[in-house]
């Protein structure tokens, strides 16, 4: 599965200065938000979906822009500390004495940096289910296969908490969507029952396999 990322909004994001120096604050991700069209599904992050890699102290950095050369802080010496709570993945990061953290802090103080995103993946067809919500998919995350990072961003692809899904959601992704798709209208046109579709969920996910070897071969 292909690394993805998701943004927050400038509510989320808080610079302050303390006695021990400069620090970042927000929330990189938020549970149980549904997400705006992702070009042909929406998703939404499961209650405590990061409980699991968080308990395996996962190596993190906090960067700007996702680039790994501004580096902000890291999880290994506690410059940068996760937690999980009933709202998401929460993030404070005590800011090094760079001149880009210190640009940083400045254009969050103003609000000219506004928005947070983290990046991830997810075991393949493991940490992920699908439904159907008032006629279009929607992607529950359940759990992270690895935590890459938390990054400041300048503009998020979305308002709220967005993904530009056209370049960084993986194909196998996009192919259980439009699967997904297909059995729903046949299910439309036979009428069939809860328990029905439910087999046709069952189904569904046997024939993901077949569709991750046909990607390869293609």
């Amino acid at each position: 599965m292909s690394i993805e990322k998701r943004i927050l909004g400038v509510h989320e994001l808080r610079a302050t200065k303390t006695s021990k120096g400069t620090r970042v604050t927000g929330r990189a991700a938020s549970y149980g938000v549904l997400s705006h069209s992702l070009g042909n599904f929406k998703e939404r992050i499961k209650r405590g979906a990061f409980n699991k890699i968080l308990a395996t102290n996962p190596e993190v950095i906090a960067t700007i822009n996702h680039n790994p050369s501004m580096i902000l802080g890291r999880t290994g010496n506690r410059t940068l500390q996760l937690r999980g709570t009933d709202a998401g993945l929460e993030f404070d990061c005590e800011l090094p004495n760079t001149s880009y953290a210190r640009d940083l802090h400045e254009n969050i103080r103003s609000g000219n940096l506004n928005s947070c995103s983290f990046a991830f993946e997810l075991n393949d067809g493991e940490d992920d289910e699908y439904s159907y919500e008032d006629g279009v998919a929607v992607r529950t995350i359940n759990n992270f296969k690895a935590l890459h990072d938390i990054s400041i961003v300048t503009t998020p692809a979305y308002p709220g908490t967005e993904v530009d899904a056209r370049n960084l959601v993986a194909a196998e992704v996009r192919l259980r969507v439009e699967r997904m798709g297909r059995v729903q209208a046949i299910a439309a046109k036979r009428a069939v029952s809860a328990d029905a579709w439910a087999d046709l969920g069952d189904w569904l996910a046997q024939q993901r396999r077949n569709d991750l070897l046909k990607l390869i071969e293609d």
